[in-house]
């Protein structure tokens, strides 16, 4: 983007690029309506307000757009390869070590808008060919680089960008990279030489910030401290104006996470529905890049489900915890410790989810300011989010209050911690109320936490408003805002001396109306001839041959006059104007600094609302749901009635109950080999024990009766058929790779479900494949594993006591005979013993099948059974 600058003291302009605009690295501009951002509602009134049918579902705008880059030492014959990703729209800064082998597994996590890559790194851009085959890597600096896509697969994946050695093992020159401005030409030569110097000074400084925050951080982790040394280089490239501000990088590690693969996550359709995700056989690389295609109802996946957040900023917190289970128990006990204040508190949560309607995306309006790009919009909304921050205090602090009372307390101080402390330390309390405030003391850590650290910074808020207010052009019903007129002195003498010329203005022009009996005269201004008199072809004769009025340009129906009044009018009026846009700037600018002296208190405001977001709202869906909360320990896992939180959804929107079903792994039951017949509910089985999992470690409540957990540390699956022939991929041969994947990858801790192997080829290598498969998961693999098969066969071989860690189980069915045949329907109860019916004949059936062909298909079946 290229802007036009005037050159001071002469009538010359320059042109320089501004900024030069990626997939990673744009900034969305504020999309908030005016009388959103003044709105000063409580929340009482917004109970009444705003109702359920304000929620939406996630938006582009509201997921982060990460910028990543990944480098290898290419001197090195390593795997392994440091990842940073930066989302500049927030701020938000992570590193990682990764390797050539888990680099999916990360980028299905990061989901990056765009990747930066050495291009001398040949092992990692071989590698992401194979992740984003539709992503085609392209040089910085290569002319073609904007030339339209061939095909829509072209879109398809996060751009891939080539950048020099130099911009990951040192630092690019203070200078302005010729390649960027050769097509530049200025009007003079002053100003560019200026500006080159300006430039020289500011990257300068701008490279110590940059020096002391990596050296900072990455000492002794070269491969990460390259890749982020890359990003920041890359900023500096492309946003020339600006050093772009940052958090503090956070190091990502990956055993703290759950690790899914984008197979696993399309297949539990985590993000989008399961013919949205292999529509066009480009599953991993739609979903790791980030985009959505939205081929489908969003409702039936998991996210869609659970994204009823109110703010941006909790929606981006849900989509990464979602994404990325934890596997540290403290952490996840400590977001269940929140989802359960708000599902015991329920009223209370219902007012505060009102009011955090009101919150915009602070987090982004902020780094807007930061990097010269906000506007009074983008104040005002961070005020509105003060605003609301004083609110959800208060209704944080009635919500403590009313629990000391319930449990026998009293309120002795206006401090919360210090009206537990001495309700604890009253002896004249029974024991049994005291021990109960012990412990909910310590239960409610976390939101002591959130109530203690909220800061609303109420002068800050208070600044912001009285500098803006809401104003409506005489010529338009749409508002804008602007400034306070009577916010200092001078402003305001400024104002009123401008609208006393504005009225001289006005009066002068009807005094020339009447004298010259002109109707149709008028003030004008052109960057050509400066303010004029414009009249119409039939008031001209009333100004030809007046001394007054010298005639400049004559257009077709009308004719511009030169006046020396005018001149001097508008010249007062413009010289007064100017005064007031310093004034006003000098306003501006005091104002972006304050906030800016404050913003590392407005980051971490924006923090505890993403968890107030995200706690409330799964307390929210908890309580309408049944939903309950998970209990983890080291060995051991079961649940009691679990239900597929989605598919139980949409079953009730059409009045039909959902069967629950139980689970239970421990050191005598690895692995479930179910067996039933089609449409039996295997698959939902399999995916219902995925997505509690997932659930419990993203920390939340889970749909179940009771469940008692163990940690996974990663979740493999394969389900589901379908081909990628578009990279020359067969059904079975998509089937085999990931079963390959699983079975070179899953550990102990790992969850494993994996349906019907072997189907895409013959009866006999798909019976082998299967029975090799499932013997391997419990020799050498041990990991907990749910195994649905057709293969009715092998279950015999597994049927004995050296596989006694293998359990026989079947979806049950209840088959009964009359006359006419046998009929039977479909119970979805997890049962232990093997069906040895698939049913596959009745399911044809139901599809519409011809009757002829059943007919057929019944004739060779007995032919078939009377040969074996």
């Amino acid at each position: 983007m290229c802007e036009q600058f005037k050159l001071p003291n002469i009538n010359s302009y320059y042109r320089k690029v501004n900024t030069i605009i990626t997939p990673g690295t744009w900034v969305a501009r504020n999309k908030s309506k005016i009388h959103e951002v003044f709105s000063t509602q409580t929340p009482e009134d917004l109970v009444s307000s705003v109702s359920d049918s304000s929620l939406s579902y996630q938006t582009d705008y509201d997921s982060h757009q990460f910028l990543a880059s990944i480098y290898e030492d290419p001197e090195k014959n390593s795997s392994l390869c440091g990842i940073a990703w930066i989302d500049i729209s927030t701020g938000h800064f992570y590193t990682a070590i990764s390797d050539i082998k888990q680099l999916q597994l990360d980028l299905v996590r990061i989901r990056p808008r765009e990747i930066i890559l050495n291009p001398k790194n040949k092992t990692l851009l071989k590698t992401l060919k194979d992740i984003y085959p539709f992503s085609h890597p392209f040089s910085f600096f290569d002319n073609t680089r904007f030339s339209s896509p061939k095909s829509i697969k072209d879109n398809i994946g996060p751009a891939i960008t080539l950048l020099n050695e130099d911009h990951f093992t040192g630092f690019i020159k203070s200078e302005i990279p010729k390649e960027i401005f050769r097509e530049i030409k200025y009007l003079s030569d002053e100003n560019p030489i200026k500006f080159q110097q300006e430039y020289e000074k500011t990257q300068k400084l701008s490279q110590k910030n940059i020096l002391e925050l990596l050296d900072n951080s990455f000492k002794d982790s070269p491969l990460e401290y390259n890749a982020a040394r890359s990003i920041l280089n890359y900023f500096v490239t492309i946003q020339i104006s600006s050093f772009i501000p940052l958090l503090n990088p956070v190091r990502y590690e990956s055993k703290n996470f759950v690790k899914m693969n984008s197979t696993t996550i399309n297949a539990l359709e985590l993000v989008k529905p399961i013919e949205a995700a292999y529509a066009g056989s480009v599953n991993a690389a739609s979903f790791s890049s980030g985009y959505s295609f939205n081929l489908n109802d969003p409702t039936s996946t998991l996210s869609g489900q659970l994204l009823y957040t109110r703010t941006p900023l909790g929606s981006r917190l849900m989509t990464e915890r979602l994404i990325s289970p934890s596997t540290v128990v403290n952490e996840i006990e400590t977001r269940l410790k929140i989802v359960d204040f708000f599902v015991k508190n329920h009223s209370d949560t219902y007012i505060l989810r009102k009011t955090l309607v009101n919150i915009k995306d602070p987090e982004r309006c902020l780094q807007r300011l930061t990097l010269n790009k906000g506007t009074a919009l983008d104040m005002m909304s961070i005020a509105q989010f003060l605003n609301c921050l004083s609110q959800i205090r208060k209704i944080l602090k009635s919500a403590l209050e009313r629990t000391i009372l319930s449990m026998g307390g009293s309120l002795v101080s206006k401090d919360i911690e210090k009206n537990f402390t001495a309700n604890i330390n009253n002896q004249k309390l029974d024991e049994n109320t005291r021990t109960s405030l012990r412990n909910f003391l310590i239960q409610m850590d976390p939101i002591f936490y959130i109530y203690n650290n909220l800061n609303p910074l109420s002068k800050l808020e208070n600044r912001i408003r009285e500098t803006f207010h809401i104003t409506t052009e005489q010529d338009s019903s749409k508002p804008r805002i602007d400034i306070n007129r009577n916010l200092t002195k001078t402003l305001k003498a400024l104002k009123e001396k401008y609208d006393l010329k504005a009225s001289e203005k006005d009066l002068f022009l009807l005094s020339l109306k009447n004298q010259y009996k002109s109707s149709s005269l008028k003030f004008g201004f052109s960057p050509s001839f400066g303010p004029h008199i414009e009249v119409t072809s039939k008031d001209v004769k009333n100004l030809e041959n007046n001394p007054s009025f010298k005639k400049i340009h004559s257009l077709k129906g009308k004719s511009r006059y030169f006046n020396s009044s005018i001149l001097v009018l508008y010249s007062e009026m413009e010289d007064i104007s100017l005064k007031i846009i310093a004034e006003e700037r000098r306003i501006i600018n005091e104002l972006t600094q304050q906030i800016l002296n404050d913003s590392s208190i407005i980051k971490k405001n924006c923090d505890i609302i993403s968890e107030i977001d995200v706690g409330s709202t799964l307390a929210d869906l908890a309580r309408k749901r049944g939903y309950v909360r998970p209990n983890f320990r080291e060995k051991g896992y079961d649940f009691v009635n679990g239900r597929h939180p989605v598919v139980e959804l949409r079953l009730n929107e059409r009045g039909i109950p959902f069967v629950t079903n139980d689970c239970h792994f421990d050191d005598n039951s690895r692995v479930l080999l179910i067996t039933g017949p089609n449409m039996g509910g295997k698959s939902t089985y399999l995916r219902q024990v995925a997505l509690i999992s997932i659930m419990a470690q993203m920390g939340s409540y889970v749909p179940a009766e009771s469940a008692n957990l163990e940690i996974v540390d990663s979740i493999y699956s394969r389900i589901g058929a379908y081909d990628r022939l578009s990279v020359n991929q067969s059904t079975f041969m998509v089937e085999m790779a990931e079963t390959a994947e699983i079975l070179n990858n899953a550990t102990e801790k790992s969850l494993v479900i994996m349906d019907e192997i072997g189907r895409g080829t013959s009866t006999e290598d798909g019976m082998s494949i299967a029975y090799a498969s499932l013997k391997y998961l419990h020799d050498k693999i041990g990991c907990k594993g749910l195994f649905a098969t057709h293969f009715h066969e092998i279950t015999e071989y597994f049927n004995n006591e050296k596989y006694e860690k293998i359990k026989l189980v079947n979806t049950a069915i209840l088959e009964s005979s009359k006359d006419d045949g046998v009929y039977f329907s479909y119970i979805h109860k997890i049962v232990p013993g093997v069906c040895s019916k698939s049913f596959g004949l009745y399911v044809a059936q139901q599809a519409g099948i011809p009757q002829s062909v059943l007919e057929l298909a019944k004739d060779f079946t007995e032919s078939y059974k009377e040969q074996q």
